[in-house]
């Protein structure tokens, strides 16, 4: 299909779209899911009026993909985007029902690639959902603010006008000029992109029963973490990572002392455009790999010490931009023989079951209090895709000072009682190295 198609209802599918949409079939349900908690009400109304508005701007979350063998390309969906408005019930909390809707399955193939529901019990709780295929958590944080804008305008009556969608490159290109890379093919190397060598107990083939296991660090523990990461000089991730890695050595059976373990974490790759964002939302997301030497009851400080090492080394060249480049070059070859290789790939790592965990931390969702009109949001989080075993990952995320941390699985193929365990151990490495801080300081 051609790039210059002009028709106002089709757009180009870029590299990092036709993967993540791929990946569906192979990784995970490519869902993302951000959950708002109100104060108080929305105006229904409103809010679909500000919907209306925004996808108008950002016009790619009203389509579907369309699968074509060579170039699939972005067509607007028959169905429009609304949000749904669901009361709550006695036999049913709003957390539970808005657990049960993140987990729903949605039929992203016939659009549109967003979908919205609020629920209604004695304040609101407003869940979107977009399909990574065309936007990841980065972008999913700006269209946020973006409709917590028009909300709030609208909500004044302001007629001000929200005519002219947002244009510009959702490719990845603006991303190699930025560094500088004309031809990406002289530059990938496979070689940063790890061979699996464990991965976490599970049975995989089977992905039924969706499930989502979250966990939440109080907002003083969490001012606590971040006030000792900086006198200790180091990040909020620095620390997430350590966790993670402590989470995995104790639910995952390896060759301990023996040999490096690998993981992955998602890196924003807008931090290396000027100004830091794409206005239409797109997909612009790499990956790094980092390994350290696991070493039995070590202390966090030790961990975290060879983890700061590791990512220092990784974050010296490129960081994050590999998988970037081996995604563009897989889709100069067409949707199904980048099909075809992704499928070859995950039958490897279900006859192996290993699977290089990640980490993705989608770092803080909004910098200050998110208001829709005179509404507060008092409490939000993300949930990243719901991942198919024997992959792994672990979300991350904060909001006014509250860490989110989630594991999305499915109970046919990942035992409940393992995630558990490795999300309490996680939460405890935490808590145990702020508390050891403090005792020591």
């Amino acid at each position: 299909m051609d790039n210059t198609l002009e028709h106002k209802e089709v757009f180009p599918v870029e590299a990092q779209d036709m993967m993540n949409y791929i990946y569906r079939s192979f990784i995970g349900n490519q869902q993302i899911s951000y959950v708002l908690k109100f104060e108080g009400r929305l105006d229904p109304n409103l809010l679909n009026e500000a919907i209306q508005i925004t996808v108008g701007l950002q016009p790619i979350l009203a389509c579907r993909f369309v699968e074509d063998p060579v170039r699939p390309y972005w067509e607007k969906a028959e169905m429009a985007v609304s949000a749904e408005f669901r009361l709550g019930s006695l036999e049913e909390s709003l957390d539970e029902a808005v657990a049960s809707y993140i987990v729903e399955k949605n039929d992203f193939e016939s659009g549109p690639a967003m979908r919205a529901a609020l629920f209604r019990g004695s304040s609101d709780v407003l869940c979107i959902k977009i399909f990574h295929a065309c936007c990841d958590a980065a972008g999913f944080k700006e269209y946020l603010l973006l409709l917590s804008e028009v909300y709030s305008q609208l909500n004044v009556g302001s007629k001000a006008e929200f005519s002219c969608p947002y244009t510009g490159e959702r490719s990845q290109q603006r991303l190699f000029d930025a560094v500088g890379i004309v031809d990406y093919q002289t530059i990938l190397n496979p070689k940063d992109m790890p061979e699996p060598t464990w991965g976490v107990p599970s049975q995989p083939g089977s992905n039924e029963f969706p499930h989502v296991s979250m966990r939440r660090l109080d907002k003083e523990l969490f001012i606590e973490l971040r006030n000792i990461s900086k006198q200790k000089a180091v990040t909020i991730n620095d620390l997430l990572v350590t966790a993670f890695y402590r989470g995995l050595f104790k639910v995952v059976d390896y060759d301990k002392e023996e040999e490096t373990k690998e993981i992955s974490l998602t890196v924003n790759l807008r931090r290396y455009l000027e100004d830091n964002v794409m206005d239409p939302v797109s997909n612009l997301s790499g990956m790094a790999y980092i390994a350290i030497l696991p070493q039995e009851h070590e202390p966090f400080d030790q961990t975290l010490e060879k983890v700061v090492v590791a990512l220092g080394h990784a974050k010296s060249d490129l960081f994050g931009i590999q998988p970037a480049l081996g995604m563009e070059m897989l889709s100069t070859y067409g949707f199904n023989a980048s099909y075809q290789w992704l499928q070859q790939q995950s039958m490897t790592a279900i006859e192996s079951k290993k699977a290089t965990p990640c980490i993705t931390n989608f770092g803080m969702l909004s910098a200050n209090t998110i208001y829709f009109g005179d509404q507060e949001v008092v409490d939000a989080y993300m949930i990243p895709p719901i991942i198919y075993s024997p992959h792994f990952a672990l979300g991350a995320n904060t909001y006014n000072n509250q860490l989110t941390l989630s594991v999305g699985y499915h109970q046919s193929s990942n035992n409940q009682e393992t995630v558990n365990r490795f999300l309490d151990e996680v939460v405890a490495s935490l808590t145990d190295w702020i508390e050891s801080s403090i005792k020591y300081s």
